[in-house]
């Protein structure tokens, strides 16, 4: 779970509340608040900006779970 300190829609309490109820269910889950970006958080993902924040973490999550990840291959 991946949210930013300043999500006008879901802020830190809510997303910290979602993350124990996945635990509290059996979920392996991970939580990672991010600082504020912008004047909305919420968009993190969908501002070219956030990029270079949130791939990072995705990254390394996809790494520690062994799951390949990397350029799309080339269509012959």
């Amino acid at each position: 779970m991946y949210y930013t300190e300043n999500d006008l829609y879901f802020g830190p309490a809510t997303s910290r509340s979602w993350f124990r109820r996945f635990q509290a269910g059996g979920v392996e889950a991970e939580y990672l608040l991010q600082p504020p970006f912008g004047r909305n958080g919420h968009y993190l993902f969908g501002d070219a900006d956030g990029v270079g924040l949130w791939l990072p973490a995705v990254e390394r999550f996809l790494e520690r779970h062994h799951i390949p990840f990397g350029p799309p291959k080339q269509r012959t």
